[in-house]
């Protein structure tokens, strides 16, 4: 769940408006994780607007193979930009296959403006292997308790990496992918999904 409204009062406490907020997401994500594990399963985080495509026989296989104890615990999956642009009259019922231009580019325009090709990913991941959910990554650094899975010296060495990506991002226009310490990136070859601008609820500009 994405948003929703909720009603405040104003500074003189005369008038009410509506406010746009986020439910709790992280907090979802996190919970489905703890609450209903499979054991050495995996779960898929993607919205109803985004339509995963892998390019092999057997997705679970591939899972298999890519994901090791203890890490990584997840695969980061890279998306294309499916425009708004319907191929039908609009007062048909939009349909993902009314939509047939992409951007030739996996990714989004990032809050620096440029065009960041590692983007707004999403994941699949092992309940068993990965310790801290969000929404567009996983982030197993963040919780102490899992943390402890690492060796110190993968834990520094990430964290110079994190360094070092975050003080040049914008120099190298994004070449390379944020560093995660329990992610692999999926290869464009082989995974990725399509973000398909035109299917919405519209949820968004009803809250603003």
């Amino acid at each position: 769940m994405h948003g929703g409204i909720r009603k405040s009062q104003a500074n003189d406490g005369s008038t009410l408006c509506w406010e746009p907020y986020k439910y709790c997401q992280r907090g979802a994500l996190n919970h489905c994780r703890l609450r209903f594990p499979t054991p050495k399963g995996y779960c898929m985080n993607f919205d109803i607007d985004e339509y995963l495509w892998y390019s092999g026989k057997s997705l679970h296989q591939y899972l298999d193979r890519a994901i090791r104890y203890p890490r990584p615990g997840a695969i980061a999956v890279r998306q294309y930009i499916v425009a708004n642009r319907r191929a039908e009259p609009e007062s048909t019922l939009a349909r993902f296959w009314h939509f047939r231009h992409r951007e030739r580019r996996t990714g989004f325009r990032g809050e620096a403006r440029q065009w960041n090709p590692f983007g707004r990913t999403k994941y699949i991941y092992s309940f068993d292997d990965v310790g801290y959910n969000a929404v567009h990554s996983t982030d197993s650094d963040k919780n102490h308790e899992f943390r402890r899975r690492y060796p110190t010296r993968l834990i520094l060495a990430f964290r110079v990496r994190k360094i070092i990506w975050e003080a040049t991002k914008s120099m190298l226009t994004f070449r390379f992918p944020k560093p995660r310490i329990d992610t692999a990136y999926g290869h464009i070859s082989e995974l990725v999904f399509f973000h398909f601008s035109g299917l919405n609820t519209n949820w968004r500009s009803a809250n603003e």
